[in-house]
């Protein structure tokens, strides 16, 4: 490891994983390794890998999240394979390449009750078959949520496939580094299904290392999924680059799957808690979402011209954050005493993976003295356990 002694500029080339990040506590459930220079070092570092697969560096790990450490560390260095982590259905943690891994999912994996974790767990051990099947169930029951079969397939590519098909146009085969962060967030995706024709629409710089070649075969796995899945061909169109946020609304078929899935619920504390994280996790669509949308009571209509105020323009998803962070304070306050503790426990099981408005539902939480928010402070309080440890 060489360092100038700022803790910035310290590059890694070597190291030890000795535990897992693990975001959402599910048995089965992916998990992030963490690395550290030395076994009693209090930094940690996740890789960054190439089109290859292969580790060609370390990056500072900064997000706060649930840990688990592993039995044994495990070595890994620069020019290695990526590593994958995992927690198995007993809850026990191991991490390993692609392939070491695989035969222990095997073992498990047709057992898992969730047809989702059980689809995303077959792909990972590459039993297509298993993964097909678990994702056309999958398919029915949202089918049968949404009361739409074309909603439904709207929300699988938008849910599923969109992700994949994003990182395969990344893959080209070369040593270049995957499409970054900001690449995935200025894509801008839409979703069409017209007179029974699926198609995804994106920006050409996306489609230009696509164009002079055969699809290459991580994309023609991505395609072959979805057709057996969906059973049907999904197209890929150039869409003309967004400079400047749009004007005026235009509902767009991705806003209607969202919608459809906010009204789904019942509770309207659980609706405006959705309606806020679709939000964050869409922040170039989300004053078309927050327009598009429309309830019949009056906590959620009153809820509904705040955030469109507050949050009206265009933002990065850092400001959004911090506009609805703002915004936060005043609709909890707003909402009937009887109410609050369920939006509390709403906004905390949306929101927590959201570093700002999951502050200011902690502080909310604990600063309330109200009967009804006591019985289910400990709940909040442990969807949001992560943020003790921030300053």
């Amino acid at each position: 490891m060489n360092s100038n002694g700022d803790l910035h500029d310290i590059v890694l080339y070597d190291g030890l994983v000795t535990s897992l990040a693990v975001p959402f506590w599910i048995r089965p459930g992916f998990a992030i390794p963490l690395v550290q220079s030395r076994f009693d070092s209090n930094v940690t570092y996740v890789q960054r890998v190439d089109s290859r697969r292969r580790i060609v560096g370390f990056d500072l790990f900064r997000v706060q999240s649930r840990t688990l450490p592993l039995r044994e560390p495990l070595n890994t260095s620069v020019g290695g394979p990526e590593l994958f982590a995992l927690i198995d259905p007993r809850g026990d943690p191991y991490v390993g390449s692609q392939n070491a891994l695989a035969p222990i999912v095997r073992k498990w994996v047709k057992w898992i009750e969730s047809p989702l974790i059980r689809m995303s767990f077959a792909r990972f051990c590459e039993n297509e078959p298993l993964a097909t099947r678990s994702a056309v169930e999958a398919l029915d029951a949202k089918s049968s949520e949404l009361k739409s079969k074309d909603l439904a397939i709207l929300w699988f590519v938008d849910a599923i496939v969109l992700a994949e098909l994003l990182e395969a146009l990344g893959h080209d085969d070369s040593e270049s580094d995957y499409l970054n962060e900001e690449t995935y967030k200025k894509a801008w995706a839409e979703v069409r299904l017209e007179k029974g024709r699926l198609s995804i629409e994106l920006p050409a710089s996306l489609l230009n290392r696509e164009t002079n070649r055969k699809y290459n075969s991580k994309l023609a796995k991505a395609f072959a999924f979805a057709r057996a899945v969906l059973g049907r061909d999904l197209d890929l169109k150039t869409r003309q680059e967004l400079r400047s946020p749009p004007t005026g609304f235009a509902r767009t078929d991705r806003t209607e799957v969202i919608v459809a899935e906010i009204r789904h619920y019942s509770r309207q504390e659980q609706r405006l808690a959705v309606l806020i994280r679709r939000v964050l996790e869409h922040p170039l669509m989300g004053n078309y979402l927050l327009e598009a949308y429309s309830d019949h009571t009056s906590f959620m209509q009153q809820s509904l011209s705040m955030l469109r105020h507050a949050l009206r323009g265009q933002s990065t998803a850092h400001e959004l954050e911090q506009k609805v962070a703002a915004t936060l304070t005043e609709l909890i306050s707003r909402a009937y005493p009887r109410q609050r503790g369920r939006l509390l426990l709403a906004l905390a099981q949306e929101l927590n993976a959201f570093r700002l408005p999951a502050m200011v539902i902690r502080d909310k939480t604990l600063k309330s003295r109200s009967k009804e928010v006591e019985p289910v402070k400990r709940q909040i309080l442990k969807l949001l356990d992560d943020l003790t440890t921030l300053e």
